[in-house]
């Protein structure tokens, strides 16, 4: 099976036309402030709230979602309400746009993050025409910190740079 391109803005606008509340942290947001490094899926924090629910599920099956199964195995399956209703942990999708990673608020996953308090220190930006929230730098070393993984502690050192660029900066 062929990966399909990677539109992270389009996946973005499709949440966002949705009513989706998130917020996007990771890489990819990290990306969007200056941090020099290239991911190739997008990580988001959502709203836990029954409404906010309902509209992630309409989205997900506009992107064509199907959760990530292990090599080999045959299984297809899909990301509806019920197993967002009971999502632990992180959600590991492929969608028509490219990867996408779901994690509740609080979940450990997001180093005890939660939508709110993400919300509260959100950076925004437009992409594709739609108000997006980014999890600040400063939450997103956090969250680095906490999950404390080979591949989050190679990229501490860019974040912490951009950091102090961006408070040196006039």
């Amino acid at each position: 099976m062929t990966s399909p391109p990677f539109e992270p803005v389009e996946l973005l606008g499709v949440l966002r036309r949705h009513g989706v509340a998130f917020v996007a942290i990771g890489g990819f947001a990290a990306e969007l402030q200056g941090v020099g490094w290239s991911t190739r899926d997008v990580d988001i924090v959502i709203e836990s709230r029954d409404g906010n629910y309902v509209a992630l599920a309409a989205a997900l099956d506009d992107l064509d979602a199907w959760c990530v199964v292990p090599p080999g195995s045959v299984q297809r399956i899909r990301p509806d309400l019920a197993r967002i209703r009971s999502l632990t942990g992180t959600m590991m999708l492929r969608t028509r746009c490219g990867r996408l990673d779901i994690l509740k608020s609080a979940d450990s996953g997001s180093g005890g993050e939660s939508y709110d308090a993400l919300a509260a220190e959100a950076i925004e930006t437009t992409l594709g025409g739609y108000t997006v929230l980014l999890a600040g730098l400063p939450a997103i070393l956090r969250m680095k910190r906490s999950a404390n993984r080979p591949k989050d502690q190679n990229v501490l050192a860019l974040i912490e740079a951009a950091i102090d660029k961006a408070k040196n900066s006039p």
